[in-house]
């Protein structure tokens, strides 16, 4: 008579069987509970292969410049809000001197604008709180920016900037992770002195 091992890790006894055809319908389990268990346990198995294929295809993918661009931005711009805001976190537009609360309809502008110069785009010296209406529906209102801008910073200042407009740079990502660790701090600082949230 002919032995056989039962699969099952936990039993793995020796047990005698009399035909080939016994042989193949109990697959070499000495019991059904044994098969059954024996198959619960390889499905248990092959969802955790599945489970651990998954935690290593999200592994953390390094962040495109684009998203960078976005984060570095969304973090100047309320920067930039709060740096222009009194003490009632009310900011005036430097265009049409509007006064609005600094997350009531107020962005942050540029002289120059974004899609005109790389060069200067987070530049805080060429972005001031700027209310919609003026950034986007009278194109920035320029006129009255320019006029802001000789009243703040000087004639020379104004037309460097606007000279030196078509000047193109091209940030990396270390480059745009470092300016994001740059003004986090900045903008912490500012929100714990104006005492928001």
């Amino acid at each position: 008579m002919r032995t056989y091992r039962c699969k099952l890790e936990s039993c793995r006894d020796k047990h005698p069987v009399d035909s080939e055809r016994i042989m193949s319908w109990i697959h070499r389990f000495c019991s059904k509970a044994h098969r059954l268990e024996f198959d619960r346990e390889k499905v248990r198995k092959e969802k955790e292969k599945v489970k651990v294929r998954k935690v290593k295809a999200k592994k953390k993918k390094a962040e495109s410049v684009s998203v960078l661009k976005k984060k570095l931005w969304t973090i100047i711009s309320l920067y930039i809000r709060l740096r222009d805001s009194d003490d009632d976190n009310m900011c005036v537009c430097c265009s049409c001197w509007e006064r609005r609360h600094y997350k009531d309809s107020m962005q942050g502008g540029h002289y120059i604008a974004s899609w005109q110069s790389s060069f200067h785009r987070y530049n805080e010296k060429n972005i001031h709180a700027q209310c919609y209406w003026c950034n986007v529906g009278k194109n920035w209102n320029v006129l009255e920016y320019q006029k802001f801008m000789i009243k703040k910073y000087w004639e020379e200042y104004t037309n460097w900037l606007f000279d030196t407009r078509n000047e193109m740079i091209n940030l990396w990502a270390t480059e745009l992770k470092e300016l994001i660790e740059q003004y986090k701090p900045m903008l912490e600082d500012i929100k714990s002195k104006k005492a928001l949230d």
